[in-house]
């Protein structure tokens, strides 16, 4: 029996797109206005959708989202209010859209299930997670904890009374490469969508960078503690 061949990540153009076209779209975005949320919803349902035809029609953008293509694909929303979120440590809720695909899941089908999802009719359904949950990350589980990491269940909650704008992406990769390209986490693949209202955009993504530098420099004195430089002779 042919051994199976691991799938890697060919999703990255495509989401790169999302957050540079928000990123150079948001100056000439109206405020959202509970009044007549259609406004701010029309405006973005646009720019993504002629993102959409750019993307599909972009030879150079892979057509499938993993090689071999995966049947299924979830995307999940998320507000995560401080600093650097951890695709590995988010609870367990329902994903905002799951992409299925007998042949398998394309560009076209995840830019379509982002635009009906985020920029549709009705405003988005946003997870937002706990504060704490950046303290308690790092906390051994006591008698008294759920199996979720620390945080209590009830303090899950969504919003559904914005707009809102895709700051940030995250995923888990599977250790290892093929062909240069990361390797699929599971069958299953689900990516975070990092979303704030339009007017956090800036602030949040500030702590994005910085928390990313401040891991960078973490890594960095920790490589250097573990291979300290040989003084010359």
């Amino acid at each position: 029996m042919e051994e199976d061949i691991p799938a890697v990540e060919k999703w990255h153009q495509v989401i790169k797109a999302i957050e540079n076209t928000t990123k150079y779209s948001l100056r000439a975005s109206p405020p959202f206005d509970a009044s007549s949320p259609e406004v701010f919803q029309s405006y973005w349902r646009d720019i993504f959708s002629r993102l959409r035809r750019s993307v599909v029609t972009d030879n150079s953008i892979p057509e499938f989202l993993t090689d071999p293509p995966v049947k299924k694909f979830t995307i999940t929303f998320i507000d995560v209010i401080t600093g650097l979120a951890c695709a590995c440590c988010h609870p367990e809720v329902e994903a905002n859209i799951t992409l299925e695909n007998a042949a398998g899941v394309t560009k076209s089908d995840l830019m379509n299930g982002m635009i009906e999802k985020l920029y549709g009719e009705t405003l988005p359904r946003v997870y937002t997670e706990p504060e704490y949950l950046f303290d308690v990350r790092d906390c051994e589980p006591t008698e008294t904890d759920s199996d979720s990491e620390g945080y209590d269940p009830d303090d899950i909650s969504f919003t559904e009374d914005s707009g809102v704008v895709v700051y940030e992406t995250s995923w888990i990769s599977a250790a290892g490469e093929r062909d240069r390209n990361n390797l699929v986490y599971s069958r299953e693949p689900q990516i975070y969508f990092y979303c704030c209202k339009p007017e956090k955009y800036h602030e949040f993504k500030k702590l994005w960078d910085d928390a990313i530098e401040e891991m960078r420099k973490d890594h960095e004195e920790a490589r250097s503690q573990f291979n300290p430089a040989v003084e010359p002779t």
